[in-house]
């Protein structure tokens, strides 16, 4: 046998390692392409953004902003790497946010909010999570003048952030702040930094949390998975690809019984294949929501009784496809097109179990709020509008489904109908709210109430979570809770004397969270007042709050061009 070269192995280790590596550049061409794409689409679009600051006419043209806006946005529905939707998502804010002091814009607010948002979400150890939570605080102090959600935000980066580039701007601004604006004394404790991905109910206990069940609703484009536990956590939440998921883990948490025995909850609505939840070591509970198709998620929390939401936003596929680990979904130009009212959820607070707030003489706030609402119900029906009720009896309704019917059934208004309560006797008056965060006392002593939750749970923490989770539907329910207070006002002024106008505010309501159509809560009167209480016990009374509430639904379809039409 002919002996083998000293040269031939190495002839043979050059050969493999050439073939090897012209196939590795084969298969990974398709994917370097497809990242020079992306790269090349936002240098693209950030190259026509500084080439638009510097034109001052250009500036001018709202068309110009929406171009550049769109532009955007087609990247981040790509799906890019991680990388590129942070840095593309936190530019997009940027734009949101020039477009809004370029053309005296408010609404753009919103939208530089929804962007700086997601990247303090969906990156939050990313090099731009605190820029975006900085530029948040500076929105609310400079262009909204709304103090106490900048002192909020910018005590968040201090919190969130303590080793992060914005540390010392956000103490600057702070100093600043407080010229104008004196916080509470609980809220000038020192901040103590958390884990960046972590939220709490509340302080958490040695005791461990029991997971008790998973509920879900569903509809094509929404799922709400809602975790009920037995006491409070922390969570930290994490999405990840391939196959594409997101993942809770609750601590100190353990599985029920039963919990442990079934692991799994089959969804397959299109959006979610399933949800399992397993021990995943001691003290730690996690819950993994496969995805077949998202655009957005919320997480959040509520307590008593204490759980956890999780919404899932996207759109059923018609086929199957591979997610990339991240996505962003944003409002496009279409989510400030009005579009026609067909349907509209009612939601009668309180029931069951609950009673809400006690008038003197026993008049519960239950039955006066279903009334009300059937009998709004009936006006409605009178204009082809598509009704429901999230309870026609007297049944008890958590707070995470009243939402979830409106979103379920593609409500395109939710309104929540209320009484009143205080602890003063002689307090009279009507007032509209929308979801947002607010250092007002009443406000919160209201919210806490309606939320069943004492007002020391209102926390800082759940005012800065409400606060980042209210800025996507705000500006669009602003409009209908001015329009139905003002409704209120004149209608039963007319009727009924004088009617105290508390206004249309923010304010923290459990209710509201999670709603993807413009939501409100309304307070029709104090049942604690005595006169209010007979007013409230008179069916001419509820009639009347019935018809006013309807002619604000009226006015706001009107002021809007959109027209109240039935769902074929």
């Amino acid at each position: 046998m002919a002996s083998r070269s000293p040269c031939a192995l190495p002839m043979v280790s050059r050969t493999s390692r050439a073939r090897f590596l012209a196939f590795l550049l084969i298969s990974l061409w398709p994917l370097l392409l497809g990242l020079q794409s992306f790269n090349q689409q936002y240098a693209a679009a950030k190259t026509k953004y500084l080439h638009l600051k510097r034109s001052t006419f250009r500036q001018t043209l709202p068309q110009e902003w929406n171009n550049l806006i769109q532009q955007f946005q087609a990247l981040l529905d790509e799906k890019p790497p991680t990388y590129i939707a942070e840095v593309a998502a936190f530019t997009l804010g940027q734009v949101y946010y020039d477009r809004a002091r370029t053309l005296k814009d408010p609404r753009s607010l919103t939208g530089a909010l929804h962007y700086f948002h997601q990247v303090t979400v969906l990156f939050p150890r990313g090099p731009l999570a605190d820029n975006a939570q900085f530029l948040s605080g500076d929105i609310y102090f400079y262009e909204m003048k709304d103090y106490p959600r900048a002192f909020q935000t910018y005590r968040y980066v201090l919190r969130i952030f303590p080793k992060g580039d914005m540390l010392g701007n956000a103490q600057l601004r702070l100093r600043e702040l407080q010229k104008v604006y004196s916080p509470p004394p609980e809220a000038l404790s020192s901040p103590s930094p958390t884990p960046q991905k972590s939220r709490s109910i509340s302080a958490v206990p040695a005791r461990k949390a029991v997971v008790k069940r998973v509920r879900h609703w569903s509809n094509r484009a929404y799922t709400r998975v809602v975790v009920d536990l037995s006491g409070p956590v922390e969570y930290t939440k994490r999405r990840i690809g391939n196959p594409d998921r997101i993942y809770v883990d609750l601590r100190p948490a353990q599985l029920s019984t039963a919990l442990t025995k079934k692991k799994t909850l089959a969804v397959n609505d299109g959006l979610l294949r399933r949800v399992r939840f397993a021990q995943n070591k001691p003290g730690v509970v996690r819950v993994v929501v496969d995805i077949e198709s998202l655009h957005d998620f919320k997480i959040f929390t509520r307590t008593n009784p204490d759980r956890l939401t999780i919404d899932i936003h996207g759109r059923r596929l018609a086929t199957k496809r591979p997610l990339k680990d991240i996505a962003i979904w944003g409002e496009g130009p279409h989510a400030h097109t009005p579009q026609p009212i067909r349907t509209i959820v009612l939601d009668p607070g309180h029931g069951g179990k609950d009673p809400g707030a006690v008038g003197p003489r026993g008049l519960t706030e239950k039955d006066v709020n279903l009334d009300i609402a059937k009998r709004l119900r009936r006006l409605l029906s009178t204009a082809n509008i598509r009704t429901i009720l999230t309870r026609d009896r007297d049944v008890f309704v958590s707070l995470e489904e009243r939402t979830a019917i409106a979103n379920v059934n593609n409500a395109d208004l939710f309104i929540s109908i209320h009484a009143n309560a205080s602890r003063h006797r002689k307090v009279s008056g009507v007032e509209t709210y929308f979801l947002n965060a607010t250092a007002d006392e009443h406000i919160l002593k209201v919210a806490a109430r309606e939320n069943n939750i004492p007002v020391s749970r209102m926390t800082l923490l759940d005012k800065i979570l409400f606060d980042l989770g209210a800025t996507d539907n705000a500006s669009r329910s602003i409009p209908l809770a001015n329009t139905i207070q003002a409704s209120m006002i004149r209608s039963l002024s007319r009727r009924y004397g004088r009617v105290n106008n508390l206004g249309a505010k923010p304010g923290p309501f459990y209710v509201l969270v999670g709603a993807k159509m413009p939501a409100v809560l309304i307070e029709t009167a104090f049942l604690s007042n005595p006169r209010d209480e007979v007013k409230l016990r008179s069916r001419a009374y509820r009639k009347q709050v019935a018809e006013a509430i309807f002619q604000g639904i009226r006015q706001y379809a009107r002021s809007h061009r959109v027209a109240l039409q039935v769902r074929r």
